[in-house]
């Protein structure tokens, strides 16, 4: 049985059940994928097409990459900015309370 994955992404090289059969993902041009079967025939498709399928489920890929949250807060007022900065210090408090190793504020964790 076959486990599928959850994928944000559609990527070359990922591995897709649809219409019936297993599909590699070959390429991708704007709207459209290319796909070739287990016995090596191609094919292009519309993305939305292929996955409103029914059947449709991304088989084997690559997880999505984590990327650093950075600069999301650039463009925030101020005054938002300083209050997001005091609950940022009361939650790292409370964590501290609850898990010593986190250490006591200012100083590094355990």
């Amino acid at each position: 049985m076959v486990t599928p994955t959850r994928s944000a992404v559609l990527r070359p090289g990922d591995l897709v059940r649809y219409d019936g059969a297993d599909h590699q993902v070959v390429a991708l041009a704007g709207t459209s994928v290319r796909l070739r079967s287990d016995d090596g025939a191609d094919s292009v498709v519309l993305v939305a097409y292929l996955m409103a399928s029914p059947e449709f489920a991304v088989i084997d890929g690559a997880p999505t990459p984590w990327v650093e949250p950075f600069g999301l807060l650039d463009g925030l007022p101020v005054k938002v900015l300083e209050e997001a900065r005091e609950w940022e210090q009361a939650t790292a408090i409370v964590a501290r309370f609850f898990n010593p190793a986190l250490g006591t504020p200012g100083e590094e964790p355990a």
